[in-house]
């Protein structure tokens, strides 16, 4: 072996730089010098292995190393993955092969693989030769089993590596034969990126099995295997042809085909058309095998996944399609969840568009992504408020223009339509999605009690404290998951029983905990799957109207980033949400313009065959139909202007008569500066009306009144900010012809006539504030800065 490189040194030696001939000896003694000193401890090693039988360990060749087979609920095939890493990995055998591809592959990386130990000594002596001859490095003299044992490992780095790998080829060689070695080989080694075995290869690239591989198919996958990133046939194409026809010359050189079979497959194009990582559900699938949805860790073996194979298929197409018009708002990504709410079993999961995309972020997950809800969060807002504080679909919210406090300093919500609208019912503040309402109420309860029961309703991602969201809570300042939301809404439609969502047929359902009171349930499923609550400011005919009833609510999330419609019938859980995977705000979107549409089409696809006679749950007692002051939410009177029916669900409804309208319309005075400012009347409520609502004071005020702060509040100062940066607006409330002062700590510091609200920057310390008119003043309240 020696001999032959150095008789090929010297007749090149002639021809050569001396510079180059002085490279080339130099290298070539370095391989010489490695492949001993590689070879005789690999040799001791395997004579030990022979020896001592005990000191052999167990070789690293796991049934399909650790592979899922996973089944859709039909025993349709999802997909075949390694559990380790989430690669597309599907066993075969040697015999299921095209007749191709072992000769392909012989030829291409190991001719003499039947005939040497492990370690071929004349492909050392080759690679000696042609460094001799370039100078560098030309051509390695790895094996087959080389090849596979570097695959069976995490190899260090250096030359320890290298023997470690070459010590376990020959351990291969001992305890295999060669066909076996051969078919591990074919099932461990990388065809492409997350590409492992021969058969995701052939799949991946030509949309076949490896059995029905042709010869010029062969011969490139057999290219592939020498560097799928050097070869790759989207950037390299002519790279990887010209690879193809070197490996069909040395078959023929080999006499493994003839010169005809050779010139045909030279002739033959180079047909690949790089499909899907996966046969759809991609995200679903390597999410799944790395423990991610179960909190298992990764599986393995065979598995039955909850996923429908045909709806998966809809679903994914559906978002595809909506995908090509997401560029009028600036949108990228979309991700669907569909949830079959008997069962909590998730039938559909798409994570992005197109798991392939490398410039919109493709291969992040939707589903699982933290984003912020928006209003998604509002109903179980008003569930609680509705448990615990007795409120009903009439009872009456503030929607007037006022400024929260939070840890991140003061904010003023708007509504969608950027306008207030006085005195709101319930039902109307959730199905037109007002923000003041929702964030009054956030308050009312007080954002840890929200927080707490939220968590119960599976938002275990809202890991901060109540202080930190504060009453924005409500308008959805937290980050939650789109396979939360759809937990939260399925156990809405399932009368309030939270059960966490199914990935696996296999596996045991937990019970169910109660959460929400099923006549709660109810209540909210008919004030989200009523068209007329939500046209004030959604309109009608749009994507959220379906021929049968659909609860439905939509989010926009802080800055546009984050578009949400979420929406359930008692078969069906359906959640989406639009945006961009890199956080940028989108342009002229909501919830229902930006997930509406492609909420529908899914939300269609989800129902197909179902045809759910109900929105949700059917109650087990029907609900009482009053007729109401749509201004006041009491029981109408005669002389109501707007008089609507209202089906009421729970035990707690008006029982009085409007006293709004005696005789003329006459406003509570919290609202007479709305009433004021939209050409209403200004008169006060002639008569206290206790128990009409929660929220509604049930007194007549006679004196000014302080709206805010409460007494004994307390605020925390932002240490990110400047302290004359951070104020607090104080408001208060009385006739709209009054000018209130505000005093604070004995001192006026502003007098303003309506809205009554008065700017003032924040102090350390503890403070008493109240509000004083030509009527007199109101009660000092206390409260402190910190």
């Amino acid at each position: 072996m020696a001999r032959r490189a150095l008789a090929a040194s010297r007749r090149v030696r002639g021809r050569l730089p001396a510079g180059r001939v002085l490279a080339g000896w130099v290298l070539a003694g370095r391989i010489l010098a490695a492949s001993v000193l590689l070879a005789l401890p690999a040799a001791l090693g395997v004579w030990c292995y022979e020896q001592v039988e005990s000191v052999a360990l167990p070789l690293p060749l796991g049934a399909a190393d650790g592979s899922l087979w996973l089944l859709d609920r039909s025993g349709r095939e999802l997909a075949r993955v390694r559990a380790a890493d989430g690669e597309l990995m599907e066993p075969v055998r040697l015999d299921e092969l095209s007749p191709w591809l072992v000769p392909a592959t012989l030829a291409a990386e190991d001719a003499r693989f039947f005939r040497h130990p492990g370690l071929d000594p004349l492909a050392v002596a080759r690679a000696l030769g042609q460094a001799l001859s370039h100078g560098r490095i030309v051509s390695g003299a790895s094996t087959l089993t080389q090849q596979l044992a570097r695959h069976l490992f995490e190899r260090p780095r250096g030359w320890l590596g290298k023997a470690e790998e070459l010590a376990l080829a020959l351990r291969l060689e001992v305890a295999l034969d060669k066909p076996s070695i051969l078919e591990a080989y074919f099932n461990r080694v990388e065809y492409g990126p997350r590409l492992r075995g021969v058969q995701a290869g052939s799949r991946y690239y030509f949309d076949k099995p490896a059995a029905a591989l042709s010869l010029a198919e062969a011969a490139t996958l057999a290219a592939l295997v020498r560097g799928p990133t050097r070869y790759d046939p989207e950037r390299q194409p002519e790279r990887l042809r010209a690879r193809r026809d070197y490996v069909l010359d040395r078959m023929l050189a080999l006499g493994t085909i003839d010169a005809e079979a050779a010139a045909r497959a030279r002739q033959a194009p180079l047909r690949l058309h790089p499909g899907s990582l996966a046969p759809g559900a991609f995200h679903f699938v390597r999410a799944l095998a790395r423990g991610k949805l179960t909190g298992q860790g990764p599986l393995a073996g065979v598995r039955t996944a909850t996923l429908d194979a045909v709806l998966q298929r809809e679903v994914e197409a559906a978002v595809r399609g909506f995908a090509a018009g997401f560029a009028d708002h600036r949108a990228s990504a979309a991700a669907v969840i569909v949830v079959d709410n008997r069962t909590a079993a998730v039938r559909a999961y798409v994570g992005s568009p197109d798991y392939g995309s490398l410039d919109r972020l493709g291969q992040n997950d939707g589903v699982l992504a933290l984003r912020q809800p928006g209003s998604a969060l509002k109903p179980f807002v008003y569930a609680l408020g509705m448990r615990d504080r007795g409120l009903h679909a009439a009872s009456l919210l503030p929607d007037l223009e006022r400024r929260f406090v939070s840890s991140d300093g003061s904010y003023r919500p708007h509504n969608y339509d950027r306008r207030f609208h006085g005195p709101v019912r319930l039902a109307p503040a959730l199905a037109a999605s007002l923000n003041v309402p929702a964030a009054t109420l956030a308050e009312l309860l007080g954002p840890e009690r929200v927080l707490e029961f939220l968590r119960r309703l599976g938002f275990a991602h809202l890991t901060q404290n109540g202080r930190a969201y504060g009453p924005a809570i409500a308008l959805g300042v937290g980050e939650v998951q789109l396979l939360e939301l759809a937990a939260a809404y399925a156990t809405l439609a399932r009368g309030g029983q939270y059960l966490p969502l199914r990935f696996l047929e296999d596996t045991a359902s937990a019970p169910p905990v109660p959460v929400v009171p099923r006549d709660i349930s109810q209540q909210l499923t008919a004030i989200l799957s009523d068209p007329r609550e939500r046209a004030a400011t959604f309109g009608r005919e749009g994507p959220l109207e379906f021929e049968q009833p659909v609860a439905v609510k939509t989010g926009t999330s802080k800055g546009n980033r984050d578009n949400w419609a979420v929406g359930y019938t008692s078969e069906r859980t359906v959640a989406v949400w639009v945006g961009n995977f890199d956080g940028s705000p989108m342009l002229h979107s909501s919830g229902s313009t930006g997930a509406g549409p492609l909420f529908h089409a899914v939300m269609l696809a989800a129902l197909r065959g179902a045809a759910p006679a109900q929105p949700a749950i059917v109650s087990q007692v029907a609900p009482q139909s009053l007729v109401i002051c749509a201004l006041s939410g009491q029981l109408a009177g005669p002389a109501c202007p707007e008089r609507i029916p209202e089906a009421f669900w729970t035990e707690r409804r008006p029982t009085e008569s409007c006293t709004w309208h005696a005789e003329h319309e006459s406003l509570p005075e919290r609202y007479a500066a709305w009433g004021y400012a939209s050409g209403r009347s200004t008169g006060h409520r002639p008569a206290p009306s206790p128990g009409v609502s929660a929220v509604e004071p049930a007194r007549r005020v006679s004196l000014p009144q302080l709206v805010f702060p409460t007494s004994r509040a307390r605020f925390v100062l932002d240490g990110n900010l400047h302290e004359e940066q951070q104020e607090l607006v104080l408001s208060g409330q009385a006739p709209a012809t009054d000018q209130l002062s505000f005093e604070v700590d004995g001192q006026t510091v502003c007098r303003v006539g309506v809205p009554f609200q008065c700017p003032w920057r924040l102090r350390r310390g503890a403070h008493r504030v109240r509000v004083r008119s030509a009527r007199g003043a109101s009660a000092a309240l206390s409260f402190s800065v910190e």
